[in-house]
């Protein structure tokens, strides 16, 4: 009897657990948007607010913060040509920390003093080219054969920036389209061997 009572409770306790369960609004499905990418200020816009704190200072790079495993930290360092190291939020705009930092190479002082184009306005340049990719560094280094480059790193691609004009250099990993003249060579051809046996029937046809 007790046996039975207990069997009739756990399933009157079940049944009475799916009905509330029924009842329960259904949730929305979780979704993997990732804010640190989607979302936040942009970057011409936290440029503009780290340069208000060091309106003297030029801008030797910018750096996307990277915690254990290069997980993103959410932050963007810019480093000045005296060494200063501001830390900026992403997603507000917000100052974190503004510090002395190392001084950059006197090599990276050379560099500087050669170019027409500040950092921040190549960076402005790339991210309005390709405003489907996110930003993640830029900085200026010495290309090939010695002379400034900027170099912008986007979510897919390299780009590279003359400093001397602001024009955007061939950006690396992307596909180049071939040349017109390539990019038909059979038809070229094609029309060269008609035009051969016609050039031979004009000396055929005065033999006979």
């Amino acid at each position: 009897m007790t046996k039975r009572l207990l069997g009739t409770l756990i399933i009157v306790t079940f049944l009475i657990s799916g009905f509330v369960f029924a009842q329960l609004p259904e949730q929305p499905p979780a979704t993997s948007e990732e804010p640190g990418e989607l979302v936040g200020v942009p970057i011409d816009q936290l440029i503009q607010t780290v340069k208000a704190t060091i309106p003297e200072g030029t801008l030797v790079s910018i750096t996307a913060d990277k915690g254990l495993f290069g997980k993103d930290k959410g932050t963007y360092t810019f480093k000045f040509d005296d060494g200063t190291e501001v830390q900026v939020d992403k997603q507000t705009g917000e100052i974190l920390s503004t510090k002395e930092g190392q001084t950059p190479s006197e090599e990276t002082l050379n560099l500087l003093s050669m170019v027409n184009i500040s950092l921040e306005e190549a960076v402005k340049t790339v991210v309005s080219a390709y405003p489907e990719n996110v930003f993640q560094s830029a900085k200026i280094e010495a290309d090939e054969t010695g002379n400034p480059v900027y170099t912008i790193e986007l979510s897919d691609l390299t780009v590279k920036v003359n400093p001397s004009n602001g024009e955007i250099i061939s950006p690396e990993g992307e596909v180049e389209m071939p040349q017109p003249t390539e990019s038909m060579p059979s038809e070229s051809g094609t029309s060269t061997e008609e035009s051969t046996p016609g050039e031979f029937e004009a000396p055929l046809n005065e033999n006979f």
